[in-house]
């Protein structure tokens, strides 16, 4: 115990015999690895004399954020941060989705009202944190919500599983952020990649196992491990460069089955059933559906079987597209490649990803914008691109307000045709 000292707040006690009684399991509340994170870095601030206060993301005391991946600047794509983000609004059915069987989940988490039984269930969330000493990751932190929403209002499993997810995160990135350079090999496979996005302005992952090397099938397990190396990258590219906060907080993804014979899509179950896993349980809510295209007839009842492994909520986000012109009707032309109902001839290369800039309006066939403006994701600040909960004790336009960089006025002006563009710029500078 350390809160005797002054140099410490009362949620610098570190409860050891909590991490005694519990079972050594990955869920464990009080795991080694983040106990043993949170008091270095206390200590650290102890003994260099630094600020004893503890920071707070969302009303959660938190701790240094652990980086997921490390992108060259050359290889960060244009248009990944389109400037429609910007000024875009998201309908009702975007903010909450509603399914088939009439249950619904929230999509969008910052700076949106929440219900008061959601804010309700929050603070116990926090209240339970600060009684239990955890410090969270920031971007865990910004994202309580998300995991309130999957353990449907369940405030007590919502706190385990951040906190599993915590001891994933601080596990798979132990040695450091993953490289781009470090997955050129695999990325210029085609095998996952962003494609583009639909008039939601949510981002398309395009996952195709027919691409994957005949090598891989070899070894069940390093395929289902490259697979999720490939989506974890992908995912921790779209949440750094592609999402905003309020506007558009995840994406959908294609999954093509073209190309697929019955003994691959076999193999390939292992792999896909590892990047669901990953997604359900690592990255709450950030996949809002997945399309699956070109399904051959012969495979369609092993596909079936294959659903039966999911959850009534991951079935109801599966849509399966007989005729791939049907997303026309979610996307246009350009945003998607040929064999997926588009206008843009197949890629091919894959990383910087092939993004084309907007418009975004379903089944437009303009084509892309000439003007577009590139790289606006550097207009705006780490902590903008993070988002945090609505505050009530904050105006509509104070919790909706966009946080700009130094680089921003450059970024944006003179490009702007649109007025509330030309307003941000000027905001910005």
């Amino acid at each position: 115990r350390c809160s005797n000292s002054p140099a410490f707040s009362s949620r610098c006690t570190v409860r050891l015999e909590h991490m005694e009684a519990a079972p050594a399991s990955a869920s464990t509340s009080f795991s080694l690895r983040s106990v043993t994170r949170s008091l270095g870095q206390r200590l650290t601030r102890f003994f260099t004399g630094s600020a004893p206060v503890i920071e707070e993301v969302a009303g959660f005391a938190v701790q240094t954020e652990t980086a997921g991946i490390q992108v060259r600047a050359e290889n960060v794509a244009a248009f990944s941060f389109p400037e429609e983000l910007l000024t875009h609004e998201p309908c009702a059915e975007a903010v909450r989705a509603v399914f088939k069987n009439g249950s619904t989940e929230r999509n969008v988490h910052c700076h949106v009202e929440l219900t008061a039984e959601e804010n309700q269930n929050l603070e116990v969330m926090r209240a339970t944190a600060v009684e239990q000493g955890t410090e969270f990751l920031p971007s865990l932190a910004a994202a309580a919500s998300r995991f309130l929403s999957r353990a449907k209002g369940d405030p007590k499993k919502a706190l385990e599983e951040m906190e599993a997810t915590q001891e994933w995160r601080l596990d798979y990135f132990e040695d450091g952020p993953m490289l781009d350079t470090s997955l050129e090999e695999d990325l210029a496979l085609g095998v996952v990649y962003f494609t583009g996005r639909d008039h939601w302005l949510r981002p398309a992952l395009a996952v195709r196992p027919g691409r994957v090397p005949a090598a891989w099938y070899k070894d069940k397990k390093l395929a289902a491990q490259k697979m999720v190396r490939l989506l974890v990258f992908s995912m921790e590219y779209m949440m750094q460069y592609m999402l905003l906060p309020g506007r558009v907080e995840g994406g959908i993804m294609l999954v093509d089955m073209s190309g697929l014979t019955s003994s691959q899509l076999s193999g390939s179950f292992g792999a896909l059933t590892s990047i669901i896993s990953v997604l359900a349980n690592h990255y709450a809510n950030r996949i809002f559906k997945f399309y699956t295209l070109n399904l051959p007839m012969a495979l369609s009842m092993t596909a079936q079987l294959g659903l039966r492994l999911l959850s009534e909520r991951q079935r109801q986000k599966i849509e399966i597209v007989k005729d791939v012109r049907d997303l026309r009707q979610e996307f246009a032309l350009h945003q998607l490649e040929e064999d997926f109902g588009g206008s843009r001839p197949k890629a091919e290369q894959f990383f910087p990803y092939p993004l084309p800039a907007g418009p975004f309006t379903a089944g437009s066939s303009e084509g892309a914008r000439p003007d577009a403006i590139p790289a606006v994701h550097l207009a705006l600040t780490a902590e903008c691109l993070q988002g945090r909960p609505w505050d009530p004790a904050l105006s509509w336009e104070e919790n909706r307000r966009l946080k700009f960089t130094p680089a921003a006025a450059d970024i944006l002006k003179g490009h702007l045709a649109d007025a509330s563009l030309q307003a941000l710029a000027t905001a910005a500078a």
